[in-house]
Parts: structure tokens; C-alpha cells; sequence
């Protein structure tokens, strides 16, 4: 059975994941750090002046975009042998945390162990905008009967 049928779909996905699942796990990530920090309302303050909307969305593609490209690509192969929507949704949770952890760990090294908890929130950002990213690619599944 051959995936290379259906590239269309595989790279129109990874263009939804990369580029909606960075801004989304970028948000996240911002989100629970604020949290961290006491602060939770200080991301929605910030976004609200709009004086850092541009450097958020530069600064959450430019780390968020590989491995949502990698996340996109795999849900959309995914889809082709997966037929549960949210069964979908979840394994691609984890393939965004996975793809999330190595593209940092390559990019940064292993964090050290005052960095575990940030690193920690940034693994966890990419599969929560995994996930959604893959409930908004939505329930049109390629078929693979005829393969």
C-alpha cells in the first residue's frame, strides 16, 4: 500500500500544522510559563497592546515550525491507516511532543536540571498543539481502498 498517492493531502497538512500549530503551541507555551511565574494574565496583557504580536509570531514559527511540519506530515500518514478522528488526535499529541523534544535536545542539548521544567512545557506545548491542529484537519480521511 502505497502513502505517495495521497501527497497532496500529506503536504496540505503539513502546511496546516506549520503554520497554525506554532502559533498555537507558542500561545501555550507562553501560557504556562506566565502561569509558572505567577503572572497568568500577563500573556493576554501583552497580546492586548499588541506590541509584541509580530516578535511572538517570528519567534513561534522560527522554534515551532519544524517540528510542526514533521507533526503535520506524520498525522497526515497517519490518517491513511488510523481511522478514529480522535484516536488520530491523540497519537499525534504524541508524535508533537516527540517531534517537539527532539528538535530542541538537537538544536539546545539536554537542558539542565534548573531548565527541566521550561523544556518540560515546551515538549508538552507541541503535543497540546498537536492535538488540536489535528482536530482541525477534521474528519476528511483518504480512502485506501484501490491501493
Amino acid at each position: 500500500m502505497s502513502w505517495t498517492r495521497h501527497l497532496p493531502s500529506i503536504i496540505g497538512s503539513g502546511l496546516l500544522f506549520g503554520i497554525v500549530g506554532p502559533i498555537i503551541g507558542g500561545f501555550i507555551a507562553l501560557a504556562m510559563m506566565a502561569s509558572a511565574l505567577g503572572r497568568p494574565g500577563a500573556v493576554l496583557q501583552a497580546f492586548g497592546s499588541g506590541d509584541y504580536t509580530l516578535m511572538f509570531l517570528i519567534g513561534a514559527i522560527a522554534f515551532g515550525g519544524v517540528p510542526a511540519l514533521v507533526t503535520g506530515i506524520a498525522a497526515a500518514i497517519l490518517r491513511i491507516y488510523i481511522r478514529r478522528p480522535l484516536m488520530i488526535a491523540f497519537v499525534t499529541a504524541i508524535v508533537g511532543m516527540m517531534a517537539t523534544a527532539v528538535f530542541f535536545m538537537s538544536v539546545g542539548g539536554v537542558p539542565p536540571s534548573g531548565k527541566a521544567a521550561a523544556a518540560t512545557q515546551l515538549i508538552l506545548s507541541g503535543g497540546i498543539a498537536g492535538f488540536c491542529c489535528a482536530l482541525m484537519r477534521g474528519r476528511a480521511k483518504p480512502s485506501i481502498r484501490g491501493a
